[in-house]
């Protein structure tokens, strides 16, 4: 068997080249095949960063892994590694079994520029937010911020970042690249995220059934651990959230109470509810066509649940008096699973994310018919719209990725790696 630290020399001195360690063998006998993720990245000076790593071939299902770092910062047994508080190294993470390691390269930098145009990626699968260009091209690092990571929205400012954690809300100063978790609020499962006015976010508890606190309202500051304001009923499996162009109305979608509620936040976080509308079945994404008096709901029901009564896809309601218009628009197929809407007023176009069908489908505001349907990576989720840089972005979860398109010619223009399990994107300055 070859000595671990023999094979903890040869990765690291390969961990700088990009090469791959799944070769390493002991006589005849194959060794296991490790593969650690991410391969190359950068994180944020004074911030963490989740490595993953998985033994392919190993002789006993549990094969232990050891992570081994070789640079500044310190690792964690179960391979998060927290940088150092200044900018400039580069270190080499390493994944060792008994007979064969991989490794990767992390840069560790500073915070990008003030002002610079940001997308956010949140992520489930580790509770990380990618910070990436505009564009989403390429990444400025990674900051592990908490457990599984829901919704995430930005100030109107573009100088904070909202994030929901299970039971606790994180805010992060985009300046600084630091996090700030509020206490745990038990039994809650925050979801979605959406910046209100004046430093005030709400989340949606989809815990919460008819009669429970559904959605809640934070303050949140750059330099300050989240408040909790207020919270009011929701219907019962709250999720969906869109905000009035005023900044202080509030939709929000009850999954399993098939409607849609809204609310006007005052400016200590109170809620009153304004209005109320019942929806197809489990209600899911909710956004807003101000121009038009527009309220877009996506249905993400499925024959499973509900036989030949199922009706998955988009409806239409007057946004003043969230009466329905016409009839639910059918986004794909019997499992499409509709989940999540983006807008594009500019564009007078609003997106549907099918996480059953891999897809993405484009309809007319003005006509509400169909235009495009764009192909994207697997179980895409909540999508985001980039009106000032004419920007699609699309969450894939199951892939790791992300697909960037061009909102005016529906070309796809990048598909980009990302944390684990991205499942929402936010659209800074």
């Amino acid at each position: 068997m070859i000595r671990a630290a023999a094979v903890l020399a040869f990765a690291a001195a390969l961990a700088t080249s990009g090469a791959d360690f799944n070769a390493v063998r002991s006589g005849n006998q194959p060794a296991a095949h490790v593969v650690v993720a991410p391969r190359t990245a950068a994180v944020f000076a004074g911030g963490s960063l989740r490595m993953h790593a998985v033994v392919i071939g190993a002789s006993t299902d549990n094969e232990p892994i050891t992570w081994w770092l070789f640079g500044a910062g310190h690792i964690d047994g179960d391979g998060t590694y927290h940088a150092p508080a200044v900018s400039g190294d580069v270190v080499s993470i390493v994944a060792a079994t008994k007979g064969a390691a991989a490794a990767s390269r992390v840069d560790v930098v500073a915070p990008p520029a003030a002002l610079a145009p940001l997308a956010i990626v949140a992520c489930f699968g580790d509770g990380s937010l990618d910070v990436r260009k505009s564009g989403g091209d390429d990444s400025f690092g990674r900051l592990a911020v908490g457990d599984a990571l829901g919704g995430i929205a930005v100030s109107t400012d573009g100088a904070v970042a909202f994030a929901t954690d299970g039971e606790r809300v994180v805010s992060i100063d985009l300046n600084a690249m630091s996090a700030n978790q509020s206490k745990p609020i038990a039994g809650a499962r925050f979801s979605e995220a959406a910046a209100l006015r004046d430093g005030l976010f709400a989340a949606t508890n989809a815990n919460a059934g008819e009669h429970d606190a559904g959605v809640f309202i934070f303050r949140a500051s750059a330099a300050s651990v989240p408040q909790l304001l207020a919270s009011a009923p929701a219907g019962d499996t709250p999720e969906g959230l869109a905000v009035g162009p005023d900044g202080k109305t509030l939709y929000v979608t009850g999954v399993n109470s098939d409607s849609v509620m809204r609310f006007a936040v005052a400016g200590d976080g109170s809620l009153r509810r304004t209005g109320w509308a019942q929806t197809g079945t489990r209600p899911f994404g909710v956004a807003l066509a101000a121009r038009r008096g527009l309220l877009l709901v996506a249905d993400n029901d499925t024959p499973t649940l509900s036989g030949r009564a199922s009706r998955p896809g988009l409806e239409f309601y007057a946004l003043a008096s969230m009466r329905r218009i016409g009839q639910s628009i059918a986004t794909g197929s019997a499992n499409a699973l509709p989940l999540g809407i983006a807008v594009d007023e500019r564009e007078d176009r609003a997106f549907v994310t099918n996480e059953g069908d891999d897809d993405v489908a484009v309809y007319s505001l003005r006509t509400f018919a169909r235009q495009a349907t764009l192909r994207v990576g697997r179980t895409p989720w909540l999508p985001a719209v980039d009106p000032r840089r004419d920007l699609l972005y699309v969450a894939d979860a199951r892939d790791d990725t992300i697909d960037i398109f061009d909102t005016r010619t529906l070309h796809l223009r990048a598909r980009a790696e990302t944390c684990a399990y991205p499942i929402d994107i936010g659209v800074a300055r």
